[in-house]
């Protein structure tokens, strides 16, 4: 049977070498010389359809579904679905405005 000490120090020194392997890995700059370029994509062209979802569904449809909630007797809510409508309305015309 192992003692709980040696176990510990087999588990310690464990753990010593996987943190220099992982150090002398980082520290390799070999690997660094052969990278490839990442080209990225143009995505000016989406921008239109993502400003026209964004304006339709939190400008107009978050307050339409907001007051809804709010003056809907029959329909039960909850206070944090409102909260979280309206302030999505907020962070949308925030970000419409950047």
């Amino acid at each position: 049977m192992v003692d709980a000490c040696e176990y510990l120090a087999y588990v310690f020194q464990k753990e010593k070498l996987i943190h220099t392997k992982c150090a002398s890995a980082l520290t390799d700059t070999s690997r660094l010389t052969n990278a490839t370029t990442v080209e990225i994509p143009h995505l000016a062209g989406l921008r239109p359809s993502f400003l026209a979802l964004h304006i339709v569904g939190g400008l107009v449809g978050l307050p339409v579904l907001t007051i809804t909630l709010v003056f809907s007797k029959k329909v039960p809510r909850q206070p944090a679905l409102i909260n979280f409508c309206i302030s999505w309305v907020v962070n949308s015309v925030s970000y419409t405005l950047l």
